[in-house]
């Protein structure tokens, strides 16, 4: 059941749980998926009001729908793209702010964010492993303390 579900589940999940305010690696994948939703979009020429209407449906949490809708009112507004998601409350990286602000003010915000995304799945990807390489250790470390316990 849990294997079956798609990532945009689970980030609406922990969205709704707040997660995107607390956990670092939560954010880095949000990040992940929804810039790399962004950068589709921004590759087939779309434009970043009409790309908005596309991303407010990637997660269903009301949260997000909020921060969606002031991004494409400020983006429709005129507002710059890395303001206005910073703004909107949808990019929390300090490297990512870093990246698209220096692809915005050179021109290559589409290049700059690419790049981003290329190295951040790496990174991901390392970190996935680690960690369903540590769970079943951990669970049995929890197995064998809890039938010590038992016997003593």
């Amino acid at each position: 059941f849990f294997a079956r579900r798609d990532a945009s589940h689970w980030l609406s999940l922990g969205w709704k749980f707040g997660l995107h305010n607390t956990n670092a690696l939560f954010r880095r994948y949000f990040e992940y998926y929804f810039f790399t939703l962004l950068a589709w979009q921004i590759k087939a020429g779309v434009d970043y009001s009409s790309g908005a209407k596309v991303l407010h449906t990637f997660l269903t949490t009301a949260s997000y729908k909020k921060s969606i809708n002031l991004y494409q009112q400020l983006i429709s507004s005129g507002k710059q793209v890395v303001a206005s998601l910073l703004q909107a409350n949808l990019m929390k990286t300090a490297e990512l702010e870093q990246v698209t602000i220096s692809g915005e003010q050179s021109g290559r915000f589409s290049q700059a964010l690419e790049h981003y995304l290329i190295a951040e799945k790496t990174r991901l990807e390392s970190t996935t492993d680690t960690i369903f390489t540590w769970l079943p250790r951990i669970y049995y470390l929890v197995v064998i303390c809890y039938g010590i316990n038992l016997l003593f």
